[in-house]
């Protein structure tokens, strides 16, 4: 099977960008009601094209009222990105139009028509790797609003042919979870041991999170508590807002069980691994540098407050069909030191499939 690797660019919208969104999003405004969640008169376009532009203007200014209708008229050409920014707001549970039977729809419709598509093309490959993680989600666990029953052998397939063939970072994370556990899958420690150390070089903070909870509890690699809060710091400092709340847990219990000595003696590992391990951030996204804040409403068992690192200010999303090719390099013995206890080099992967059922 072909391999490819590849980054998802993440482009910073200029001054100019936002000001054209904006613009747009005042023109259709005077067709619609801003602020209803259906518009009252229908929306014209001169084109797919031209739908699927005005909605990505709308989209990137939040604007989903005016979003939804103009990526829907493009999606019915097949326009993938249209298809999915449109699931992607019908997955989102902090928004008013939630509707996961619908983004479960268009993400297979993404998959059933595009799941063959060249790894090697940057523009359109990094968009159909997180559909097909996506709908592995929905597959895992099932979505009862469509009758859509679990099916977690068919998930994990999903998910290995996003990780291995399109290198996709959020499948490889989700496969290395069931992997550790064998849920799904055959237990196999050694491989999901193997994506971790991948993605903690690339920036994964969940998978930077995950990791220091491991070394934390001494679960599959030896206890290091200087490993685990380095590590927990760093994926803190990057997280995205939407996974910051399971990984403030896990920081939580781990600052809380250190003592000051130790955090004190792992500032300098903090700032070479934020270098080297921090989430790649747009040109010109501010990082609040290695300040440290206190953390409102988190304590300690012995009463002390919870101090948590500054956070870089959040990464810019891309913009649809704009990416970069990155170069995953695999972890060999000279580079995959953050993983410990590990004998014959760096473990391998298992096998991948296409995401057929047969």
């Amino acid at each position: 099977m072909v391999r490819s690797h590849m980054r998802v660019g993440r482009q910073k919208l200029s001054v100019t960008q936002i000001f054209k969104a904006v613009a747009v999003v005042a023109a259709i405004g005077t067709t619609c009601a801003v602020g209803s969640a259906v518009a009252r008169d229908p929306i014209r376009f001169t084109s797919p094209q031209d739908a699927f532009t005005q909605g990505m203007a709308a989209y990137r200014v939040r604007h989903f009222e005016i979003a939804i209708p103009a990526l829907n008229e493009a999606a019915k050409r097949d326009n993938l990105f249209a298809m999915f920014y449109l699931a992607r707001i019908y997955g989102d549970n902090s928004r008013a139009y939630t509707d996961h039977g619908r983004a479960y729809a268009l993400y297979s419709r993404i998959v059933d028509r595009f799941y063959r598509i060249d790894p090697n093309d940057f523009r359109r490959s990094p968009t159909v790797a997180k559909s097909i993680t996506a709908m592995a989600r929905y597959v895992h666990t099932g979505l009862r609003e469509i009758d859509l029953s679990a099916d977690k052998a068919y998930a994990v397939r999903l998910y290995r042919y996003a990780a291995q063939y399109y290198n996709e970072p959020e499948a490889q994370f989700q496969l290395a979870k069931l992997q550790l556990v064998g849920d799904g899958v055959r237990k196999d420690v050694r491989s999901a041991l193997y994506w971790f150390s991948r993605l903690v070089k690339r920036g994964h903070p969940s998978a930077q999170a995950f990791l220091a909870d491991l070394y934390w509890r001494g679960k599959h690699l030896p206890r290091d508590s200087k490993r685990a809060l380095a590590l927990i710091t760093v994926a803190r400092r990057n997280a995205p807002p939407h996974e910051l709340i399971w990984i403030d847990d896990i920081y939580q219990d781990i600052f809380c069980g250190t003592t000051p000595g130790v955090r004190k003696d792992i500032q300098a590992r903090v700032a070479g691994w934020t270098d080297r391990f921090g989430s790649r951030v747009s040109a010109g996204t501010k990082s609040t540098g290695l300040n440290w804040l206190s953390g409102p409403g988190r304590r300690c068992s012995d009463g002390s407050d919870v101090v948590v690192p500054a956070r870089r200010d959040a990464p810019v999303e891309p913009s649809p069909g704009r990416t970069e090719a990155r170069s995953a390099q695999r972890l060999g013995p000279d580079n995959s030191s953050l993983i410990m206890g590990l004998t014959g080099g760096t473990p391998q992967p298992s096998s991948s499939s296409e995401p057929g059922r047969d």
